[in-house]
């Protein structure tokens, strides 16, 4: 019978442990290759396509410049003078790029002022139908600081003294609106990711029915609005595909475009305002601010009003011509 002694029985048996440890190692490290490898092939080359179009929708714009719509006059058939009825119009839409912005507390209290004067407060009060900013018709009470020229006895002149008086309104006072309007502006710009994506507009009930029936992570439906939208920051990465596919075939569109759509990304378009008027885009252009954009679009202008109205016809949102002359020429 052969002996072993005690001291190789150990060295042997620490050996023994040593392999093992080394093969675990090289398992778990194997194992960790083998999950980027696929990783990487899923976004290499199965996912190929998706990021490039990502990449270029970083990289490259394209903005539709439509053409501009002809002038419609009227003639007077005893003077021969030739009216304007329709004519164009370039006024500025107002958008902020919140990776370029840097100080965006500055943007949003210079912005507001120019974007909301004290003007268009007068003018809101009197049809709030028409403000840009919604104005809500109610009862409040706030304290308003008044301004008051009164004679100075000592001095014997005329001098001014404010004072705090609780006034009753129907409206909200132009500071109270403002600071709202301020800090709409800053939630909007502060955002990092985009959150919102429209899918379709005047979405039909059956349509909006099925898709609510899918109960599709991110993906919601507002009834009132006819509208079927996204919110990429709750769609969960691992059923993005599988969700574009299922919207795919109720929007008729191809999964792919859906899915870029849906893919989350950094918010680069901030919408502000439209229809600027030109002293606004010019005191906007001398704050001199880093992601501020003012971007010129040609609206339809009727020089005189509601004259003619019902042979002129009207131009939508959609810049597309309603009825009468525009409607028969439109493009």
């Amino acid at each position: 019978m052969r002996k072993v002694s005690y001291s190789s029985y150990q060295t042997t048996l620490k050996g023994g442990h040593t392999r093992s440890r080394i093969i675990i190692l090289m398992i778990f490290v194997f194992a960790a290759f083998s999950v980027i490898f696929v990783r990487l092939f899923q976004l290499q080359i199965m996912r190929h396509d998706l990021y490039i179009s990502i990449a270029e929708d970083q990289h490259f714009g394209a903005i539709d410049l439509p053409a501009r719509r002809g002038d419609i006059y009227v003639k007077d058939t005893h003077s021969g003078e030739l009216s304007k009825l329709a004519t164009n119009t370039t006024l500025d839409l107002l958008y902020v790029d919140p990776m370029v912005a840097e100080n965006k507390q500055e943007i949003a209290t210079k912005l507001t002022p120019i974007v909301f004067p004290q003007s268009e407060y007068e003018q809101c009060m009197e049809k709030p139908e028409e403000c840009f900013y919604a104005v809500e018709k109610k009862n409040t009470i706030e304290t308003l600081i008044v301004s008051d020229t009164v004679w100075d006895v000592d001095s014997g002149a005329t001098k001014k003294v404010e004072s705090a008086r609780e006034e009753e309104l129907d409206f909200k006072s132009y500071s109270a609106m403002s600071q709202e309007i301020s800090e709409d502006i800053l939630r909007k710009i502060t955002k990092s990711e985009v959150d919102f994506v429209v899918l379709r507009r005047d979405s039909e009930d059956d349509l909006m029915a099925d898709i609510i029936n899918e109960r599709l992570p991110g993906i919601f439906v507002d009834t009132d609005r006819f509208m079927i939208y996204g919110d990429p920051t709750l769609i969960p990465e691992s059923q993005l595909h599988i969700i574009s596919k299922t919207l795919a075939t109720y929007l008729d569109e191809p999964p792919s475009t859906i899915e870029t759509r849906l893919t989350r990304r950094q918010v680069r378009y901030v919408f502000l305002r439209n229809k600027l008027s030109p002293e606004a885009s010019q005191a906007i252009e001398d704050l001199n601010l880093k992601g501020i954009v003012l971007l010129p679009e040609h609206w339809r202008f009727y020089p005189e009003g509601e004259l003619g109205s019902h042979l002129v016809g009207f131009i939508n949102r959609e810049n597309t011509g309603q009825y009468g002359t525009e409607g028969y020429f439109n493009i």
